[in-house]
This record gives structure tokens, C-alpha cells and sequence, in this order.
């Protein structure tokens, strides 16, 4: 069996963070999940682990997920890389894909949990 997936998700809400890792690990049980809580934690992750997946909020303390996603595409293109929001902005989605962002997924949309899934299927199984 070859090396664990790995999948880092950003969120400063604690219990989202939570309910998000617990849906993950029903999903795929042998990905490794990281969770950090702001933009810096997530870029400094990035640089020092190799993930197959990453997924951030965009409004957090300090770096916004958005210029998180902006940093990384400095050192890596490859990873994909999903906005998660409970804010919908036609925006903010353009700018996600501008700054090298693979997809915009909105929270609190029931059809999330679906597209969410879609998409750790896609690059964690």
C-alpha cells in the first residue's frame, strides 16, 4: 500500500473545523487530515508537508484564505486548492480562480456536502 493521502484544512470556527474533519474521515479514514485555524499556519504547513488536497475559509484572522491561496501558488502550482465560504460572492469565486484556486464550494449550501465529497473522492481515494 503506498504513502497516506494527505488533506490540510484552514477554519477559525473550531466546531466547523471539527464537524468538517469527522465528515473527512468518514469519507477517506486513511487520509492523514491537518487543521489549522488561520492563513500563515496553513502557507507555513504547506511549505513544510506535501498534501494532495487543501481547503480553506477565506475570512480569518490575519491572511485571508484568499491571499493564503495567492502565497502558495508562489512555491506550489500543483496542489489543488477549494475555497470553502459561507459567503457567496461572484467576486470573490473569480478571485479564487484568478489567484490559482481550483473551485469555490459555499458552506452552507446543501448541495456542499455533495460537491465536497465529489472532490475528496476525486484526490484522496
Amino acid at each position: 500500500m503506498g504513502n497516506p493521502k494527505r488533506l490540510i484544512i484552514a477554519d477559525d470556527t473550531k466546531d466547523q473545523l471539527e464537524a468538517y474533519m469527522f465528515l473527512f474521515r468518514s469519507y477517506t479514514p486513511d487520509t492523514i487530515i491537518d487543521a489549522v485555524s488561520d492563513g500563515e499556519s496553513l502557507v507555513k504547513r504547506v511549505r513544510e508537508n506535501s498534501y494532495n488536497l487543501i481547503l480553506t475559509d477565506n475570512n480569518m484572522p490575519g491572511m485571508s484564505g484568499l491571499d493564503a491561496i495567492q502565497e502558495i501558488r508562489n512555491f506550489d502550482d500543483k496542489t489543488p486548492i477549494y475555497m470553502m465560504s459561507c459567503i457567496h460572492d461572484e467576486k470573490l469565486e473569480r478571485l479564487v480562480k484568478q489567484f490559482g484556486g481550483n473551485g469555490f464550494i459555499r458552506k452552507a449550501d446543501e448541495k456542499s456536502l455533495y460537491e465536497l465529497k465529489e472532490i475528496i473522492t476525486k484526490y484522496l481515494k
